[in-house]
């Protein structure tokens, strides 16, 4: 699985804030670098779970429940992209949200 990533050519960026904070799993905080960090690089991030899974060699599930994690504290938001007149996802965004200060 691993073997078809083959790298990016930017660092992982985790601010304290994230990296400090008991509540998530580290692999969430893994995600939180990786959404960040592309964020950083390409402005939009559309990566999906599946991708963050391959790249971590997780299931889609668990990566999901990381996502969901990072939605539920506050540190990202979703924003869904539907086929014009259809409920069909053609895309999903992550926006990083203002980081608080502690």
């Amino acid at each position: 699985m691993a073997d078809d990533f083959k790298g990016v050519n930017y660092y992982l960026n985790t601010p304290a804030v994230v990296a400090h904070d008991n509540r998530l799993k580290p692999n969430a905080k893994l995600f939180f670098g990786e959404i960040y960090s592309l964020a950083n690089v390409y402005g939009d991030v559309y990566i999906s779970n599946a991708a963050l899974a391959q790249r971590y060699e997780l299931t889609v599930d668990a990566a999901s429940r990381l996502i969901s994690q990072l939605v539920k504290y506050g540190y990202i938001t979703i924003e869904l992209h539907y086929k014009e007149g259809t409920k069909q996802v053609i895309k999903r965004s992550i926006k990083v949200n203002p980081l608080p200060d502690k």
